[in-house]
């Protein structure tokens, strides 16, 4: 069912309560929700309820550039910086998360800067739309 909702509906449903207006939580969770490969690799690793995102796990998954893209944006909203993984699996940092923006569709794009605005207080929860066309 989350996967079939609409963005607005995934996001919120994965910010119950005081989470809405925490903008460490709800920019990453704005980004994970507005596509559905990213919701559907996502949806598991994110703990609403324990305030947890399992990154490791989320990067796990077979993404192609631009959701990995979105993904690294989604953590710099989270904790501030970024990183990226070496072949032996192990995290290096950081990465350029803003010359990876660029392998992001439009979608993606427009998706990342508005997480950037709700991180940022620039726009508030009830102030945000899907970036959907």
């Amino acid at each position: 069912m989350f996967n079939n909702q609409e963005h607005k509906d995934a996001f919120l449903s994965l910010c119950p309560g005081k989470l809405l207006t925490d903008v460490e939580w709800s920019s990453p969770i704005f980004i994970f929700t507005s596509d559905e490969e990213l919701r559907r690799k996502t949806a598991k690793h994110i703990h609403p309820k324990k305030r947890e995102i399992n990154w490791d796990a989320i990067l796990k998954n077979d993404f192609g550039s631009g959701h990995y893209s979105a993904i690294y944006w989604a953590f710099t909203l989270w904790a501030g910086n970024s990183w990226q993984w070496n072949d032996k699996g192990e995290r290096i940092e950081p990465i350029d998360t803003m010359s990876r923006a660029y392998y992001m569709d439009e979608n993606l794009q427009r998706t990342a800067i508005t997480a950037l605005e709700l991180r940022w207080r620039l726009k508030g929860v009830n102030q945000q739309q899907s970036t959907r066309p």
